[in-house]
């Protein structure tokens, strides 16, 4: 029977490797591919939705029934608003429980708006893709009070959320991205939360709270990449501005970025490691527990590696015993 030599061997071996690899980046890709295309097949394609009483959401055929353990879903949609100043989705006149969920709005101008006539604590807006192609208007507005507003991605508006008299509002685990003004605007809003949010790439700051009545906001464990591009800034038109020195931007009093019982502050990828990070604006806050952002190698491509530099090594060591 013939022998392979040490270097047939190798070569068979590191041919099957690159093989693996290949199949397995076909198969992630193939996997990535159906899973885009199973969540779009799955929405139904909606004209703009405009809910002005309760009775809208049974006249449109959304189900629930207004209760807060059932309440009135709008979700699975794909909603195109393509007017210059129109919104995908505005509800307002209500006083029942709703959420909106699982929907993909594209939108030139708003993509969600809550108006102030919805009641306190009956809104949810979650797990939603929210997108402008014109750099305009804002990903989600809310004029209402205790509002939940989370996991949502928001894209290239001049505003991914703006909260304008409204309080109680919770903001959570959104990633907002390539906002032209701000990713997060508090405008004359308190006692919000704002947590676990990935904002980046917002032309102005991160995050602005605006108005000397916004007050008693709390600000922790979000991460800010790359916001405040331009070096001076401008609030409210142009009433307030400012040279720029950060990420974020306090107009108003007693707010807290950083949360105090755990020391949990934000990520910044422009804090220089030393002290507390300052926040742009005449309240003069900072965050107290800052923490450097750095981006996290994939730990699948180490693996990868890893394994490869094994089989290389157990051939050499075979290839050696023979």
């Amino acid at each position: 029977m013939a022998v392979l030599n040490k270097k047939k061997v190798f070569t068979i071996i590191l041919s099957l490797i690159f093989c693996y690899s290949l199949i397995m980046t076909e198969n992630v890709a193939f996997a990535e591919i159906e899973q885009t295309s199973n969540l779009r097949f799955s929405m139904t394609e909606s004209f703009p939705i405009f809910i002005n009483s309760n009775d809208d959401f049974v006249v449109l055929g959304f189900s629930g029934n207004g209760s807060s353990s059932n309440p009135y879903t709008i979700e699975n949609l794909r909603v195109v608003s393509t007017g210059e100043l129109d919104s995908a989705i505005v509800v307002g006149g209500t006083d029942v429980h709703f959420v909106i969920q699982n929907c993909e709005i594209v939108s030139k101008h708003i993509g969600i708006y809550i108006q102030d006539t919805v009641a306190v604590g009956t809104a949810k807006i979650v797990n939603n893709t929210i997108t402008c192609s014109t750099t305009n208007g804002g990903g989600i507005g809310v004029g209402a009070d205790q509002v939940l507003i989370e996991n949502n991605t928001i894209s290239g508006f001049m505003q991914g959320i703006h909260v304008n008299l409204a309080d109680d509002t919770t903001i959570k685990g959104n990633n907002i991205l390539l906002s032209y003004y701000q990713g997060i605007n508090i405008r004359y809003s308190s006692f919000n939360t704002i947590t676990d949010n990935d904002i980046r790439n917002s032309n102005q700051h991160g995050l602005a709270i605006v108005g000397d009545t916004s007050s008693y906001n709390l600000i922790y464990n979000n991460i800010f990449v790359n916001n405040s591009n331009k070096p001076t800034y401008e609030i409210d038109g142009g009433v307030v501005t400012g040279d720029t020195g950060s990420q974020g931007y306090d107009g108003g009093s007693n707010n807290q970025w950083y949360e105090t019982l755990h020391q949990q502050g934000n990520s910044w990828d422009d804090y220089n490691g030393e002290g507390n990070y300052d926040i742009d604006g005449s309240a003069e806050s900072f965050d107290q527990y800052p923490q450097k952002y750095t981006t996290n190698t994939d730990e699948s491509n180490l693996l990868f590696f890893a394994s490869i530099l094994a089989i290389v090594g157990l051939t050499a060591l075979f290839i050696k015993r023979k």
